[in-house]
């Protein structure tokens, strides 16, 4: 089954800060938060490959994205697409993909969600 349409609009742009508030780019209201970790399993001369996990806490339940993100000091951000691997509530059966994209040295990022059909 798939996840239902959510009410917060999903084809909207999340933000996540530094304070890992996530408010919606389009109306700059709070929608949720997320938490997670990384850990860094190569270091390159310039960057480092994490495998990281987040969980991201939204109106309808949690949304679960993992995957790898390389994280270069020199760049100030990147993008990097995580796998949604699940969720709760209304997100339980969630696949799809998320896109991040970091900016500020990784202390702001940008995600775009497209869930599987």
């Amino acid at each position: 089954m798939l996840p239902p349409v959510p009410t917060w609009d999903s084809t909207d742009v999340v933000s996540i800060a530094t304070l890992r508030s996530a408010r919606s780019v389009k109306s700059n209201k709070k929608i949720g938060d997320a938490g997670g970790d990384c850990t860094t399993v190569r270091i390159d001369e310039a960057a480092s490959v994490a495998w990281c996990t987040e969980m991201f806490r939204l109106p309808e339940g949690e949304i679960v994205g993992q995957g790898l993100a390389t994280f270069d000091p020199a760049v100030g951000g990147t993008e990097f697409t995580w796998a949604i691997t699940g969720g709760t509530a209304a997100y339980s059966s969630a696949r799809g993909e998320v896109d991040v994209a970091e900016s500020n040295g990784g202390a702001n990022s940008d995600l775009q969600f497209r869930f599987s059909r």
